[in-house]
């Protein structure tokens, strides 16, 4: 057994944490100094992703936070037990007094067995109990370090008689540490009280235990799957599956065995091979697109870095006008680009450029391959989406089809679309959202409402489907309908390149897209922005994109400078500042979350504001961003972004915007928090607020003098509330960036 357990890991009567935020950076750093850790920031991280996935705190006012990291040298586990309770977390409301905080390496020990034995035995009363009043640390040492001999590999199966129901089921969660085995325990000590017979397999950092056998699931009446990621189906096929996540299992064990049988549905032939996603998801579709886009990301990054650099470098020294739209010649070593316009003196001359040299050889090519990550950046989407839904099947045929749909010299250009051919526009990521949801449901449908013959099917995935889908799809928009979607993206294409060189169209774009960008933080309004600006790179010439970028590190680096600025008035939030500057640096709107949570409205109006000047400004400055799905200061280094005329003096600029941006953001943060404060609200008040308005309700004695005083009160609480159910779906939807 490894050391991983004693008392310096032991901390009893803690009185000076307030917050999740203060234990976390508290504790991160004291496993910094015993050398847990190469960085506590990194495990403060790793903490705060495990609870966006879901809370770690559970009854009795205990919580197990984990994380489990790269930058982890080694396992260790603090107990850590609070003077006072503190709230875990608004979504659950939990109050928490005992936390065993788990820090893991991402390698493979004995420490999991330990690990997994201290989740199973918090389902126990006594075991808290004994947490809760113990004061002797070397004896808290023993009682965490002690096995759970009730535990063992032997007792994997509860089973009373043959008449009764028979189950199985699987359980793990995200990290496959604690929610796994703490979720199978619930799971078969609910099997006991039920009388039914249970097998259940897990499926965490240590592999697959307790396998379930043939005979098991031959024999079961339902399937129920405690999992937060996706297992394999396959074996499942023709059984009653329930699918539900670890924590609610927990919660709820016996309700969830028998929603099993009550709720459970039939698993289709062919099923099994499906990706099962996100099963706490309810809008599946998000994760779909979600899904594509994460693929989609490094391919546009990589290429909108190299393309920016290239280009800049190339303008710095043989003119603006190089855009390498010309060709290269082996034979004579240059370069030709034909019809370049330039103002000499004042008037228009047209001339062809002739460049000799290895140098702008290299350039020209490397211009080339920055251009492979933009080619296939869409259909890489697409084909993602498509195996989200459906599969590997469904990759092939989806980023066919998706470059397709990007390429109209594709398409055969008949009759009246002839000529149209001139406005006729790819359809970009509108492509891969058409094709990537279609090819993903239609082999989706194949694949679970086909009845294919076993001879057949191994050959489905690798060529009938890949084949067939191709062709047909690929046929009916080439000849048919792919003019049709063409010639509409050409026109709305066209206006929008009208309105942004217009006066103050640009800038008018820059403000709707910042404004999206500003409302949730890296939310779904926020990923509109994104996407709309990322689809646009080359249609624009990446203006909306350099706005959108702008306005992304607006919200973060406005409420950090601010509470840096302000440290008397802001001196509870110096690690949370801190925090949301480099996040806003490094271009991640979700670093403002902590401080719109805590401040509400007050944070929330100047992430808006700030984020649509920024994005206005840029707008106006010219700025282009070609670097997808992506912003903040930190894309400038690299040379991310410049001006409409491709000039890197575009990054000064742009720099410009977001200071811009952030200006307004601190000036009005800071004012907004004053008046907050002035009328400052506790949960007691909420609790007295709610009980005097029903009261006032019921009472014709109450003055309406009264009632319209605490009218705004009531009212903010009234948005608090309304802003915390909202927050719950921001985070669970928060993803990639």
């Amino acid at each position: 057994m490894e050391n991983i357990i004693n008392e310096n890991y032991i901390f009893l009567d803690v009185d000076d944490v307030k917050d999740l935020e203060t234990l976390f950076n508290k504790y991160a750093k004291i496993a910094q100094e015993y050398g847990l850790v190469e960085n506590y920031q990194k495990l403060v991280a790793g903490f705060k992703n495990r609870e966006k996935i879901s809370s770690t705190a559970f009854e009795d006012g205990f919580a197990i936070p984990h994380a489990r990291i790269p930058e982890v040298k080694a396992p260790a586990i603090f107990y850590i037990r609070l003077k006072n309770k503190i709230l875990w977390n608004s979504l659950d409301s939990k109050d928490t007094k005992f936390i065993i905080m788990l820090i893991i390496p991402e390698g493979t020990g004995n420490y999991l067995d330990i690990l997994s034995g201290i989740a199973r035995k918090l389902l126990k009363p006594d075991f808290r109990q004994l947490l809760e009043r113990e004061t002797d640390k070397t004896v808290i040492t023993k009682i965490l370090s002690q096995q759970d001999e009730s535990q063992s590999v032997e007792n994997q199966t509860i089973t009373k008689d043959n008449k009764t129901i028979n189950l199985v089921g699987v359980s793990a969660c995200a990290t496959g540490v604690v929610h796994t085995y703490m979720a199978r325990d619930a799971l078969l000590a609910a099997a006991t009280e039920l009388n039914w017979n249970l097998s259940c397999e897990t499926q965490g950092q240590k592999g697959q235990e307790y396998p379930l056998t043939t005979e098991d699931i031959a024999k079961a009446d339902g399937v129920i799957l405690a999992t937060d990621i996706s297992v394999e189906m396959d074996r499942f096929i023709g059984k009653k599956v329930y699918k539900v996540g670890t924590k609610q299992v927990i919660n709820n064990p016996q309700t969830e065995l028998l929603n099993t049988l009550s709720k459970g549905k039939l698993l289709s032939k062919n099923e099994g091979e499906q990706n099962i996603f996100a099963v706490k998801n309810k809008k599946a579709w998000i994760n779909h697109i979600m899904s594509g886009v994460s693929f989609m990301i490094p391919f546009i990054v990589f290429a909108g870095i190299l393309f920016a650099i290239v280009t800049g470098i190339g303008k710095i020294i043989w003119g603006t006008w190089l855009d390498y739209s010309g060709t290269w010649d082996y034979n004579k070593i240059e370069y030709l680009q034909k019809n370049v316009t330039e103002i000499i003196n004042g008037h228009e001359v047209v001339s062809d450029k002739i460049i000799s040299g290895w140098e702008i050889g290299a350039m020209y090519l490397l211009n080339k391959f920055a251009g492979i990550g933009f080619t296939v950046m869409m259909p890489i989407m697409g084909a993602y989406i498509a195996n989200s839904i459906a599969g590997r099947a469904a990759i092939t045929p989806a980023f066919v089809l998706t470059f397709l749909g990007c390429n109209p010299d594709m398409w055969l250009h008949y009759a009246i679309f002839a000529k149209k051919a001139n406005l006729m526009q790819g359809l970009g990521i509108f492509a891969a959202l058409i094709f990537g949801f279609s090819v993903g449901y239609l082999v989706k449908w194949i694949n679970t409402k086909w009845r294919i013959h076993r001879y057949i099917k191994p050959i489905m995935p690798i060529i009938i489907i890949p084949v067939f889908v191709s062709v047909i799809f690929g046929a009916l928009w080439m000849f048919v309908i792919g003019n049709i979607f063409g010639l509409a993206i050409g026109y709305l294409y066209d206006g929008l390149n009208r309105l942004e060189n217009s006066g103050v169209g640009m800038a008018l774009v820059g403000l709707v897209l910042g404004i999206l960008a500003g409302v949730d933080m890296g939310g779904p309004i926020n990923k509109i922005a994104s996407f709309s600006a990322t689809a646009l790179i080359f249609i624009d010439g990446g203006k909306s994109m350099g706005a959108a970028a702008a306005s992304f590190a607006i919200a973060p680096l406005g409420c950090g400078i601010t509470a840096l600025i302000f440290r008397k008035r802001f001196k509870a939030d110096k690690e949370l500042a801190i925090n949301a500057s480099i996040l806003g640096f490094m271009g991640i709107s979700e670093g403002a979350i902590p401080f719109a949570v805590k401040y509400t409205w007050a944070a929330i109006v100047p992430n808006i504001i700030g984020s649509g000047v920024a994005a206005m400004c840029a707008g106006l400055f010219q700025v282009s961003g070609w670097v997808g799905a992506w912003g903040g200061p930190i894309i400038a280094l690299f040379g991310g972004v410049t001006t409409w005329s491709m000039s890197y003096i575009g990054i000064l600029w742009y720099l410009l915007a977001i200071a811009i941006g952030v200006a307004v953001h601190i000036i009005i943060f800071r004012i907004l928090v004053e008046v907050q404060s002035k009328g400052k609200l506790t949960r007691e008040d909420f609790k007295e607020m709610f009980h005097r308005k029903n009261h006032r309700q019921n009472s014709k004695k109450e003055s309406k003098k009264d009632l319209m005083t605490d009218y705004p009160k009531i009212a903010f609480l009234q948005h608090y509330v309304k802003f915390n159910s909202y927050k719950k779906i921001l985070i669970n939807n928060n993803s990639i960036f």
